[in-house]
């Protein structure tokens, strides 16, 4: 080759960061990346040209930043984005790619791998596994779980949806008790202890109410025991009430006649009634029953009759009590006790 012919000296001086002719080609002054890096260019210098002997690019000084070559040395695969080493790729207004900051700025819809990842733009929308979200975030799947979230270390893992009026969370805590929360305090803890704690489903299966009702929402709804052993047509307790009842009693005379009092589980009612009485005739029928009974009831009773006098209860058809009466009343007023049971 001819020998090199010295043109023009570069900022930084020496032979080898020169600009000189050799034969047919153009030596360019040349540098590593950390020296040229180091240069001090003004926009004054916009133009100046420098080979890049760590990465082998040329690179000129557009005023403002550096910028390589395309085609001495930025070649990729068939297809591929090339970027600026030390500026920004902006091919559209909607992409920007910052190298410095290695921020990428998508200004549109997004697609990946079809429904991997998809961004709807127009709507402000997120769809992971599907390519038409309708929530903020719309995530589907054909199998396993939609999502896992947990933590870095064993201390806490939470989901946590809220806003500015108020939080609800989910979350593991350090002894792997599981509680969801809200503001106002913890509702609903699984498998924990905590003093907050509104509702405890405990780790052996109890569930603990500390404080508040059980509450059927639904009439004919109530706890289920078709767990147990049984052949009857139906294992559902559906009701439970206690209350008061006013009766009357005819077959005699009575005064002061009290409230009654009434237990009624399921299908069973336990009824209570004191009245008083200076004479009888005949036997008793005691009316008003809180609930129907059903056809003839058969009944349990228990009975507080004056010295001798024996009450034997028959049967309550349906609201009334019938008793038959045996003996004779001392003179004078005498307070007497009915109680029985009998079904719906």
């Amino acid at each position: 080759m001819a020998t090199a012919n010295l043109l023009q000296t570069s900022v930084s001086g020496g032979t080898q960061n020169a600009l000189s002719l050799q034969g047919d080609g153009v030596f360019f002054p040349k540098a590593s990346t950390a020296s040229r890096l180091a240069l001090t260019l003004t926009t004054t210098d916009k133009g100046f040209i420098v080979y890049d002997t760590t990465d082998n690019n040329i690179y000129f000084w557009n005023g403002t930043a550096w910028e390589s070559i395309p085609g001495s040395g930025d070649a990729g695969a068939n297809g591929s984005v090339q970027y600026n080493d030390n500026g920004i790729v902006s091919g559209a207004s909607n992409f920007t790619y910052n190298k410095a900051t290695s921020a990428v700025s998508i200004a549109g819809a997004l697609t990946v791998d079809t429904t991997t990842l998809v961004v709807d733009a127009t709507n402000d929308q997120v769809g992971i596994g599907t390519a038409t979200p309708v929530y903020k975030l719309h995530a589907v799947v054909t199998s396993g779980a939609v999502a896992k979230f947990g933590a870095s270390t064993a201390a806490i893992a939470r989901l946590l949806v809220g806003n500015t009026v108020g939080d609800l969370e989910v979350k593991i805590n350090a002894n792997a008790d599981g509680q969801i929360t809200s503001d106002a305090g913890k509702y609903l803890g699984l498998g924990s202890n905590s003093a907050n704690d509104r509702v405890i489903l405990t780790t052996t299966g109890n569930l603990s109410i500390t404080n508040g009702n059980v509450v059927m929402a639904t009439s004919g709804t109530g706890i289920d025991f078709s767990a147990t052993a049984g052949t009857g047509t139906s294992e559902i307790l559906a009701d439970y009430e206690e209350g008061t009842w006013t009766g009357t009693v005819t077959g005699g005379t009575f005064t002061n006649l009290t409230t009654g009092r009434y237990t009624k589980i399921g299908r069973q009612v336990f009824a209570s009634i004191t009245p008083n009485t200076t004479a009888i005739t005949g036997n008793l029928v005691i009316s008003g029953l809180p609930f129907a009974a059903g056809a003839r009831s058969a009944m349990l009773a228990a009975t507080l009759p004056p010295t001798g006098v024996t009450y034997i209860p028959k049967f309550v058809d349906p609201t009334d009590v019938y008793v038959d009466v045996s003996g004779v009343y001392a003179a004078g007023s005498v307070s007497t006790y009915f109680a029985f049971v009998y079904n719906v």
